[in-house]
């Protein structure tokens, strides 16, 4: 057998660590869901997955199975009239973005338990471009800390709030993010309408990176809606009008995408809440298509190896 020689190894080890990183994760099952919009999980490995249209949570199972479903439309505070994106805190209380309200008791952000009791709001609701500290007036996404910090987007009052697990105002930052995901290194990551993702400093709001553009390339996005972030601070973006999912690098490197319009499994149409729960499977709420869709983890194991085995590996045809 011909030997390659140690430049032409390394080439031939990176391409094949290259493809098979870059391949689809495969998809294991889809329940529906009509107008699905936003995923959280508890301590428990439970799905929470917000009904826009109709007005309620649902609950499911780890295997997929539903549990329970709550919520209804309604003027008064504890209403669940519109609901987007969700976060879970580590005492599993429920935190609901509400991207329509019917009034001024509303705030826009509400906190329940995960069976459904109303425990307070977020902040409180402006009627107009209010500068106050507190104030929501297009409350967009929702992220929990480890701290228990919940952070706040607002896409009509074009900032995020960061407030205490009492619901006291912290501090804010300038930004247009339609959602924001948290990793566990103390980095925000905001994605934008007009198709850009910004990493910060949570801590301060201090922007740390950003990329993307309008488009349909790897990096490039349509109206993207979602975002969250693995345990190893890799960053997955609902690519919404181009129906697909994308994945990044903390920092901003394009690893992989996968979908595409249609409603086989694996295809989306519009999608727009996307999570990743402990063991590493990603749902996706594939809005349009009236569905959640769930993905196994895009973990690969690694393995300590040397520079000596690779070669014997490849000579061996391993």
């Amino acid at each position: 057998m011909r030997r390659l020689s140690p430049v032409a190894l390394l080439a031939f080890t990176l391409l094949m660590a290259a493809s098979a990183w870059g391949q689809a994760p495969s998809w294991l099952a889809s329940w529906p869901t009509p107008r699905a919009t936003g995923i959280a999980f508890d301590a428990a490995g439970s799905i929470y997955v917000s009904q826009f249209a109709n007005h309620h949570i649902d609950v499911r199972a780890p295997d997929g199975s539903l549990l329970t479903q709550w919520g209804s439309d309604g003027p008064d505070a504890w209403s669940v009239t519109g609901p987007g994106h969700l976060a879970i805190d580590r005492d599993d209380h429920l935190f609901v973005a509400e991207w329509t309200t019917h009034s001024m008791s509303q705030s826009g952000v509400q906190e329940f338990s995960t069976g459904g009791a109303y425990l307070g709001s977020i902040g409180f609701h402006s009627p107009g471009a209010s500068s106050d500290p507190g104030a929501l007036f297009e409350p967009s996404g929702i992220a929990i800390g480890s701290d228990g910090r919940v952070f706040v987007t607002d896409v009509g009052l074009l900032r995020t709030q960061v407030f205490s697990n009492d619901r006291a105002w912290l501090y804010e930052w300038p930004s247009r993010g339609n959602s924001i995901a948290l990793d566990g290194a103390g980095h925000a990551f905001e994605v934008e309408e007009a198709g850009v993702v910004r990493k910060y400093d949570a801590s301060s709001g201090a922007e740390l990176a950003h990329w993307g553009s309008q488009g349909s390339g790897p990096g490039q996005f349509i109206a993207p809606e979602g975002i969250a972030v693995d345990a190893h601070g890799d960053v997955y973006v609902t690519d919404t009008y181009n129906h697909r999912v994308q994945v990044f690098t903390n920092d901003g490197d394009f690893l992989r995408e996968w979908g595409g319009y249609g409603n086989g499994p694996g295809q989306f149409y519009r999608p727009m809440g996307i999570g990743v729960a402990a063991d590493g499977k990603v749902y996706v709420a594939d809005t349009w298509n009236g569905r959640v869709q769930v993905f196994e983890s895009l973990t690969t194991p690694t393995h300590a190896t040397s520079w000596g085995r690779l070669k014997t590996r490849f000579r061996e045809g391993h």
